[in-house]
């Protein structure tokens, strides 16, 4: 490989870098899951405390999951963890199904 073929290979490093830390990936992955646009993704920042690299340096034995919300345009929670179930309502009672907002927040799990 060239200089050039080099640089542009480390430029595509960098930005699937920056993408993957700025939640772009996450964000991503929620848009398409959901099928909604992904500036209605809202994804918190992940702690990186459980983090082998952050220091102290070593295992920490905890990880980070992800919990995820759905809601529709009213503001109901449709989906995602711990969506209500509308079994046994009536059609005139549910709240509309689409989804018009996901959002991500972290819980912490010790291992």
């Amino acid at each position: 490989m060239d200089r050039r073929g080099w640089t542009i290979f480390l430029v595509i490093l960098a930005a699937c870098g920056w993408v993957w830390r700025a939640g772009g990936i996450d964000k991503a992955w929620y848009s398409v899951k959901y099928t909604v646009s992904p500036d209605q993704v809202q994804v918190a920042t992940k702690p990186k405390d459980c983090d082998f690299a952050h220091p102290p340096v070593g295992n920490k034995e905890c990880h980070y999951e992800a919990n995820v919300s759905a809601y529709n345009a009213a503001g109901d929670q449709i989906g995602g963890d711990a969506a209500p179930t509308w079994i046994g309502m009536q059609a005139a009672e549910t709240p509309n199904q689409g989804i018009k907002s996901v959002v991500v927040t972290w819980s912490k799990v010790n291992d």
